[in-house]
């Protein structure tokens, strides 16, 4: 970053809640993407250790996955969480073998 940004100004202090989620959720797409096109549908991305690092809220955790979930499903991924709501498992076809919905 060569300078800050116009938005950090102080006058926008309220909005710096909305700013960091938005922000969270393009991180959390980030990794989403990098997660998708370099591991397997039997790999699932731990949910848990993002939220550690960027929100560390698990209501809005829960709020961010299920955005981007619905986000998915429109590019055809099918996508289950699993573990306790720790685990994130996006596939094209069938459910993984080792996918154990949430609610079993």
């Amino acid at each position: 970053m060569k300078e800050f940004p116009d938005k950090l100004h102080s006058d926008n202090k309220d909005n710096f809640p909305a700013m960091k989620y938005e922000r969270a959720k393009a991180y959390f797409r980030r990794d989403l993407y990098e997660h998708i096109t370099s591991k397997e549908e039997k790999d699932y991305y731990e949910l848990d250790r993002f939220n550690k690092k960027r929100l560390n809220d698990v209501k809005l955790m829960e709020k961010m996955t299920g955005e981007v979930r619905e986000e998915l499903e429109k590019l055809g991924w099918k996508t289950e969480t699993s573990f306790g709501h720790t685990g994130l498992f996006i596939f094209r076809d069938e459910r993984p073998p080792n996918c154990f919905p949430d609610g079993f």
